[in-house]
């Protein structure tokens, strides 16, 4: 794609500071790290998201991200690795090019994730079991490239349907012990 950063990258017409490349994919530093480190993983070829990632191209990336991996916490010696990837402008993805996010993390930090971030949105039972067989009968089965897009469609658009609200967790004052138990430590 001819303006995408990550494109221009991969040609050599933006300078990186390169750690590993192979035929299909290339990591270099962030030029805004998290911590020193920092490194983004992309495919060669253009892929806008992971909609839009062939499995083999996927399998390919994925073994780039590990190998990266690897050699970021040995060279950083952090004591832990938080990779990252976001698909649309709602998640945040800020280009139109699939990039992994490799953030070497220190004691300091206290092991805040993206967990830690986003808030806890409980959901009861019914909603967890619905929300469950929808998602299981909407993934592609027997190694099927099938882009979501490609899939019947939905009833509405995502943001017409009704989202749950955001709530605290349900009183436990009238549940039962293992029902307390139950909420307290579903996650």
């Amino acid at each position: 794609m001819e303006d995408c950063i990550f494109c221009k990258i991969v040609k050599g017409e933006i300078p990186i500071r390169k750690v590993y490349e192979d035929e299909h994919n290339l990591a270099f530093l962030d030029i805004n790290p998290r911590n020193p480190g920092h490194t983004l993983v992309i495919p060669k070829k253009h892929i806008e998201d992971i909609f839009s990632a062939s499995e083999d191209d996927a399998t390919v990336l994925v073994k780039a991200i590990r190998r990266v991996a690897i050699g970021v916490r040995k060279a950083t010696g952090a004591r832990g690795i938080s990779i990252s990837q976001s698909n649309g402008q709602m998640a945040g993805q800020l280009v139109p090019h699939i990039l992994f996010h490799i953030i070497p993390r220190t004691e300091a930090e206290k092991g805040l994730g993206l967990e830690g971030v986003l808030p806890i949105k409980k959901q009861d039972e019914a909603s967890m079991d619905s929300i469950a067989k929808k998602i299981a009968g909407s993934i592609p089965k027997g190694g099927s490239a099938e882009r979501p897009a490609e899939q019947k469609p939905a009833e509405s658009p995502p943001e017409e349907r009704d989202a749950p609200e955001e709530h605290e967790a349900p009183s436990t004052e009238s549940a039962s012990p293992s029902e307390k138990q139950k909420i307290d430590f579903d996650f």
